[in-house]
């Protein structure tokens, strides 16, 4: 029965009036461990919230920047197509499109897509890899391979890395 008495005692169980037990205010964890217990946590949550939220308004930022810089490049990028010859006999078939950048940005022009007008239907659809690069005030020639057919209405279509693009159309 002491070792009883003795284990009992360590413990320091109390009794309630109902027959449950609790245990004494000694052996919870005391108020100042508790209050740096939650200090730590509420430093750590914010200094995740912290990154997340500079993380995510960072690339926002960034993205909103690049954009803003693309569109004013694309504004000073100027393109006009000069002249279209066609190549209806032999053996390079297709057209020659001379391409000048007008504007005060490179040119690089990534597709070109020709139109049969006549029959409304698309001839070529061509893509330029790697895109074809014009100086500001220098001109390209870009050969398209299809098969015209004389007196036909083409219409050509050249679309630039920035989007911008140029309608012409020619009768071969």
């Amino acid at each position: 029965m002491p070792a009883r008495r003795i284990a009992s005692r360590a413990m320091r169980i109390i009794p309630f009036q109902n027959g449950r037990v609790r245990a004494s205010k000694n052996s919870a964890v005391s108020e100042i461990v508790g209050s740096l217990i939650m200090i730590v946590v509420v430093v750590a949550l914010m200094t995740t919230l912290l990154t997340v939220s500079n993380t995510a308004f960072g690339s926002i930022a960034t993205n909103f920047s690049n954009l803003i810089g693309t569109q004013q490049n694309a504004l000073s990028e100027r393109i006009v197509v000069e002249q279209v010859t066609f190549n209806e006999t032999g053996s390079k078939l297709g057209a020659n499109i001379y391409v000048r950048d007008i504007g005060t940005y490179p040119a690089s022009i990534s597709s070109i897509y020709v139109t049969n007008m006549s029959a409304g239907t698309l001839a070529v659809s061509y893509n330029l890899n790697p895109p074809k690069q014009i100086s500001p005030g220098q001109f390209q020639i870009v050969a398209v391979a299809f098969t015209p057919n004389s007196g036909i209405t083409y219409s050509f279509t050249i679309v630039t890395q920035l989007g911008n693009e140029v309608v012409v159309n020619e009768v071969a």
